[in-house]
């Protein structure tokens, strides 16, 4: 059993009180696609999951290892034993229509300049057929979760979100190279950079 109904009625409007800002919205795609943000502060998935219901009236899934999101019924648990298997988990995911979210820094970080990607969502999207989505987000990061919780319930400290222009990953010629996958990680980055206002690593 989830609670995302309750979630959606009860936590997303007292989140949504602290964004004051959402653009590109006309940017995001009827189907499935990949979600692609930077990632500053522990509420960033519930700030995203508000804008994107705001917009879209949709829900976003998160790719997640930890029990702690099961009742929000917005996580595809990745089992112990099963975490091999992620790509083709959220691959499924997204040819059923879903948005799957997903932080290619791979790590919260508050610092001006965006780290350098993982390359899991150039993975997905050249599995799946789907576009990926760069966004960015803006606002102030708390130091614990505590803090987050505390900002974000606040209105106090206000966070925007800025959806991008789609990205379609076009295969290369032959298997993908490291090199080939990096370099299509690296121009996700880029875009995601100048959405959220940071500095290319």
């Amino acid at each position: 059993m989830t609670f995302y109904p309750l979630a959606r009625t009860l936590l997303l409007p007292l989140v949504r009180r602290n964004i004051d800002q959402v653009t590109g919205t006309e940017f995001l795609p009827a189907g499935g696609f990949i979600l692609a943000p930077n990632h500053i502060d522990w509420l960033d998935g519930f700030y995203l999951a508000a804008a994107i219901e705001s917009s879209l009236h949709r829900r976003t899934k998160f790719l997640t290892a930890s029990n702690n999101y099961h009742w929000t019924g917005v996580a595809v648990q990745i089992p112990d034993q099963a975490r091999g298997e992620i790509l083709s988990m959220a691959v499924d995911e997204l040819q059923r229509g879903s948005i799957v979210c997903n932080f290619p820094e791979g790590q919260r970080n508050s610092t001006d300049v965006i780290l350098p990607g993982k390359t899991g969502c150039v993975r997905m999207a050249l599995l799946s057929g789907v576009p990926i989505v760069p966004t960015g987000i803006i606002g102030e990061s708390g130091r614990t979760f505590g803090h987050s919780v505390k900002l974000g319930l606040s209105g106090l400290h206000p966070v925007s979100v800025h959806f991008g222009h789609p990205i379609e990953v076009v295969p290369p010629t032959g298997q993908p190279t490291h090199e080939w996958l990096m370099a299509e990680t690296q121009r996700l980055m880029v875009a995601i950079a100048k959405l959220c206002g940071k500095r290319v690593y």
